[in-house]
This record gives C-alpha cells, sequence and structure tokens, in this order.
C-alpha cells in the first residue's frame, strides 16, 4: 500500500481493514438473533438508505433469506409489495435503522444464543 497508493500500513489497517470489519459486524450483529424458529431468525432493518446500499440491502435480510439468489437491487421493491407477510414471517423483528439498533443494544445483549444440540448433550450428560 505504501509503495503504490502511498499509504501506511498502520493507515490502511485502522481506515480500511478495521473500519470494513466493523461495517460488517453491525450487518451480521444486526440481521441475526437466536430464536427457535429459523423464520424467525432474521430482521428487517428499515430506513437505511446508504447502509443499505452499502450492505447490497442485505438490511432487509428476511428478503435475503426467503430467496438469496434474488439481485440486490430487486429486494427493496419486493420488501415494499411484501412488507407486510415479510414482517409476519420473521415474527415482527423490525428495527427503524441503524441508530435504533445503537439504541437498544450498545449498553446490552443483544440476545443469548444457545446452542439446542450442546445444551441437549449437557442435560442428558447425568444419564
Amino acid at each position: 500500500m505504501l509503495a503504490v497508493c502511498n499509504i501506511p500500513a498502520w493507515a490502511y489497517l485502522l481506515f480500511f481493514v478495521y473500519s470494513s470489519a466493523a461495517l460488517a459486524s453491525i450487518r451480521s450483529f444486526a440481521e441475526h438473533r437466536a430464536a427457535a424458529r429459523p423464520d424467525h431468525r432474521t430482521a428487517i432493518v428499515e430506513n437505511a438508505p446508504v447502509l443499505g446500499l452499502l450492505f447490497l440491502f442485505n438490511n432487509l435480510h428476511v428478503v435475503h433469506h426467503r430467496d438469496p439468489r434474488m439481485p440486490w437491487y430487486r429486494i427493496p421493491a419486493f420488501y415494499r409489495e411484501n412488507r407486510e407477510s415479510l414482517v409476519r414471517s420473521n415474527g415482527g423483528l423490525v428495527y427503524r435503522g441503524y441508530a435504533d439498533i445503537m439504541r437498544r443494544y450498545f449498553f446490552r445483549e443483544h440476545d443469548t444464543p444457545i446452542n439446542e444440540w450442546a445444551a441437549d448433550c449437557n442435560l442428558n450428560r447425568g444419564n
């Protein structure tokens, strides 16, 4: 990076690598939760015009899980046309935007995932 773009390694790591990983983590954190029903595990983050485009509209994650082969540019229109049924199908997990997620979970845990297989093994260990 230094030889080609005149960017020191520390700046590249901080401004490109770290910030990219942080953005990807925000998206992944916001769009998934532990739930017994698989269709309740994916979220919808509405009102995210900038980050939505950056994430190729995977902020409307329930659409992506419903049809992973749908082109990213068709996701918003599909969501608008089917919002009511999509919200119902994911158990109502809808955020007003990424700021809403920050307000809710910056100082509190998002959820407590439980590996059902591991929990079952621990319960049956004494038998």
